[in-house]
């Protein structure tokens, strides 16, 4: 009983922290993907993660706001689906979007190389689909996906990430 108390605590502390960050986030830099040794150990949980989600500096039809609110709604959905692998993380997804959200072929990096890691980041997004349509005025797209976690086979865990949107 005990225990649930301090996890129903932490998960508010949490979800408050991230909805402050995610209301103060700014462009998350473009950046290849790293990832550490990993298995499906550990789910998380919307609010121990944090999430940044970026607007592209170059214009479009879409107004920097939209493309905002568009990356936080889409790792939203992400977030839930995410499984988190043993070890210390970093991967990269990045692929083209369509504006009725469909994606194309995805490109998945890791480093250290991490089948586990990648496996996981790929599976959230699969489960997650289909994507929102992309803010008006924005016809196709490069979304990258940033999943960073740390876990450990007893239950310790962190995770955070991003989402960009780039017009094409």
């Amino acid at each position: 009983m005990f225990n649930a108390k301090l996890s129903a605590q932490a998960l508010l502390l949490s979800l408050v922290f991230n909805l402050s960050s995610v209301s103060l986030a700014q462009a998350a830099p473009s950046q290849s993907a790293s990832g550490k040794g990993q298995s499906a150990a550990a789910k998380n949980k919307a609010g121990a993660a944090s999430a940044k989600s970026g607007a592209p500096s170059q214009s479009s039809g879409a107004s920097q706001a939209a493309i905002r609110a568009y990356c936080n709604q889409t790792w939203s959905k992400i977030i839930g689906k995410w499984l988190l692998a043993d070890g210390n993380n970093h991967v990269t997804i990045t692929c083209e979007i369509s504006s009725d959200g469909s994606l194309g072929d995805l490109s998945v990096t890791s480093s250290p190389k991490s089948a586990e890691a990648e496996a996981a980041a790929i599976n959230a997004l699969q489960e997650s689909k289909p994507l929102n349509l992309l803010p008006s005025g924005m016809s196709r797209a490069k979304i990258t996906i940033v999943f960073d976690s740390k876990a450990d086979p007893h239950g310790d865990s962190s995770s955070s990430g991003s989402v960009r949107l780039d017009p094409i």
